[in-house]
């Protein structure tokens, strides 16, 4: 069975999409990776050379979470690089107020992955910057989150919004979510940077990374072209970032499923 894990902020402009793509390619240098974008904007889609999926005809993202498409969602899984892809559509936009108005809409998205859990050992959702019922679906499904942030006074303060959105669900669903991780995402390393990060990691010393990705104009450029940083520029020490972030992931979750653990593909270079 796949470890399943949300990447949420509903704070737009703290590079979830990055984070999403890069983790989920350098996860995909040991395992078999499969990435959700459940974003309506589709800019992870983008980002992994997709774009023409993102407006295509026939079932898509929204079809299946809205209940009309009833077959398996594999049919929409397309292959990126090293790893696999559900793309957004356009028409994702329009599912938000469609699952308002349905029964259980909120575990919509847990029932149409159902059938493809067991075919990847990690499935990353890139969810929307909002709180509404398509991120509620992805906590719903997942049941762990992943949140980057910048390391600015509002990102603070959108964290404590997301806090209280996970202790709603919670307590109205009876759903356990757990904080795999908040990543300080974009930092330039100023001195107000340093200090909010510090702050941070007094405040939260088990959930915030003990290291950041750095702000690298590579990453923007290796979107633009639709690729990871990992196709883009191997070389570039953010595709190192990356790959600890890969490694403090992996040893969080603990590999719950030690066939996984076996079955691991060898270490990439930069891997320690």
């Amino acid at each position: 069975m796949g470890i399943l894990t949300a990447v949420v902020n509903q704070k737009g402009g703290v590079g979830k999409t990055t984070v999403s793509l890069n983790l989920g390619a350098a996860l995909a240098e040991r395992m078999k990776v499969l990435l959700i974008d459940l974003d309506p904007q589709g800019h992870l889609t983008e980002g992994c050379g997709l774009r023409s999926r993102y407006a295509a005809q026939g079932e898509n993202l929204a079809d299946f979470i809205t209940g009309r498409a009833t077959g398996d969602i594999a049919s929409l899984i397309c292959r990126a690089e090293n790893f696999y892809v559900i793309p957004s559509h356009i028409s994702v936009f329009t599912s938000e107020a469609e699952l308002t108005l349905q029964r259980a809409g909120v575990e919509r998205l847990k029932r149409v992955l159902e059938p493809v859990m067991a075919d990847y050992d990690f499935i990353l959702i890139d969810c929307p910057p909002t709180l509404g019922k398509l991120t509620d679906n992805a906590l719903v499904a997942a049941g762990r989150v992943l949140i980057p942030i910048q390391a600015e006074d509002t990102s603070v303060r959108a964290l404590e919004i997301l806090f209280d959105q996970i202790a709603s669900l919670q307590e109205t669903l009876g759903v356990d979510v757990e904080i795999l991780a908040i990543v300080p995402n974009q930092v330039s390393g100023n001195l107000v940077s340093r200090r909010m990060l510090k702050d941070l990691r007094e405040a939260l010393p088990d959930k915030v990374t003990p290291f950041e990705i750095r702000r690298r104009i590579a990453l923007v450029k290796a979107w633009r072209e639709g690729k990871t940083i990992f196709s883009y520029d191997p070389g570039s020490d953010a595709a190192d970032m990356f790959r600890q972030l890969a490694e403090y992931v992996i040893a969080k979750v603990g590999w719950l499923c030690k066939k996984a653990e076996r079955e691991l593909k060898p270490s990439a270079k930069g891997w320690k």
